[in-house]
């Protein structure tokens, strides 16, 4: 069995002062819903333009962290300090792109980079038919599989379904930072034990981890 932590942002106000950290300012010639507008990324795939940004400021409680919460780009980035992509760059990420903003402070401009990973994982990182899930508002509590991440999906449509055996495949998980749609909402990105214990041992702050354990086929 091994473990795959979610990254989420911390929640304690003495660490991060408040949350969302970071808000959009009031920006000229400023295109919410233009074309190639943060908000409209596409869900997966190569990002062939720079995405435009609105001007970003700290909220006045807000404290600098390396993980900061924003609302500017929901849940398809993460926006990290340069130390923390430096931690990511350690070991093995996923294929990825990188936009530089800064974020405007009382002590002035801070260079933050939005982090977004191309593919999500969801198909190859699973045994999916090995998998066991249930529907969590059934009293009976059925055992049930499916043959392929589509099929999952499917069957969670209107229902509350979690996992009583999750199964990687054989050689899995090849990155360790990885986009994957699985495991819940929010930001979809995952690290292993190693690059979890870089980011620990490195003192990243407004970071915290939500662990899963999996198995591999070696363990069935």
């Amino acid at each position: 069995m091994i473990q795959i932590y979610k990254i989420e942002i911390k929640a304690e106000v003495s660490e991060i002062g408040c949350h969302p950290q970071v808000q959009p300012l009031p920006t000229e010639n400023w295109d919410h819903w233009g074309k190639t507008s943060v908000s409209c990324l596409p869900l997966e795939g190569v990002i062939p333009f720079r995405p435009q940004f609105p001007r970003l400021g700290l909220e006045e409680a807000a404290r600098c962290t390396d993980l900061m919460s924003t609302d500017v780009s929901s849940g398809k980035m993460l926006m990290i300090s340069e130390n923390l992509y430096k931690v990511f760059s350690m070991y093995l990420a996923d294929a990825h792109q990188c936009f530089m903003e800064p974020v405007e402070t009382p002590n002035g401009k801070i260079p933050y980079l939005f982090l977004y990973m191309n593919f999500p994982r969801d198909e190859e990182i699973f045994d999916w038919p090995k998998c066991i899930f249930f529907d969590a508002n059934d009293p009976e509590k059925k055992m049930f599989s499916v043959p392929d991440a589509k099929a999952y999906y499917a069957a969670r449509n209107g229902k509350v379904i979690r996992h009583e055996r999750l199964v990687l495949r054989a050689g899995q998980p090849v990155y360790d930072l990885f986009r994957c749609r699985y495991f819940g909402s929010g930001k979809l990105f995952y690290v292993t034990s190693r690059m979890r214990t870089a980011i620990e041992s490195a003192g990243i702050t407004g970071i915290r981890f939500e662990q899963f354990d999996v198995l591999e086929i070696g363990d069935l």
